[in-house]
């Protein structure tokens, strides 16, 4: 799957969301006024979510979440905005 994950953040900004969620088995989802509302794209899978997280991040930020299997980092993405993000993997 390829969804575009600055233009999904794109889209954050432009619902007036605080928060953008992915989770594996789950379709996208983005908080609006405290309540977690789907989005309309496919249920991601893990793969899905390394892929978008891995075309941010640097080489830097991908060993760290590779030894720690967690990282919090920052994203200024120019015209849309800053973003801070989590990315953690929980075995299921």
């Amino acid at each position: 799957m390829a969804i575009d994950i600055k233009k999904l953040l794109q889209s954050v900004v432009a619902h007036g969301s605080s928060d953008l969620h992915l989770v594996a088995r789950s379709e996208p989802q983005i908080r609006i006024d405290g309540a977690l509302r789907a989005v309309n794209l496919p249920v991601l899978t893990g793969e899905d979510i390394e892929e978008m997280t891995y075309s941010l991040l640097t080489e830097k930020q991908k060993k760290a979440f590779e030894e720690h299997m967690e990282l919090d980092f920052a994203l200024m993405l120019p015209g849309i905005g800053r973003f801070r993000a989590n990315y953690n993997f929980t075995p299921q």
